[in-house]
């Protein structure tokens, strides 16, 4: 029964577009939660000195992770459970730097969080790409 949903999944490219849109909805939906309110939430845990430095260390971070991840779904690991991987670990890594930054941790925890789990979710995307 399994062989033959593959085959008629595999018939369908509408169904397969259709799912990794929803994905790539769903992976870009997620900062666009957070990222704009991120001034807001700063500001009101007294850490205005620390803006720039939040918004900078995002993007520096991204650079550095198709490095790795692409290396990984190039190689060793298939795109699809790379992406589970990369997925869960960095809504973890934003859980622990959201949550340090609510257990009134120094700000440099809040950073390093941010950066790891920017690198973490990076290759989300890339795998994407690479899993069609």
């Amino acid at each position: 029964m399994a062989v033959q949903e593959k085959a008629d999944v595999q018939r369908k490219p509408g169904v397969i577009f259709a799912w990794i849109w929803v994905v790539f909805f769903l992976q870009g939906m997620g900062p666009g939660f957070w990222i704009p309110a991120l001034t807001n939430i700063l500001k009101a845990e007294g850490l205005e000195n620390w803006v720039a430095i939040a918004f900078l260390v995002i993007p520096l971070c991204a650079l550095i992770s198709p490095l790795v991840g692409g290396a990984l779904a190039d190689q060793k690991v298939p795109a699809n459970q790379l992406l589970v991987a990369t997925s869960i670990s960095g809504a973890t890594l934003l859980f622990l730097a959201f949550a340090a930054l609510d257990a009134n941790w120094h700000p440099w925890w809040f950073i390093v969080f941010l950066g790891l789990a920017s690198i973490a979710s990076g290759p989300a995307g890339d795998c994407l790409r690479r899993s069609r």
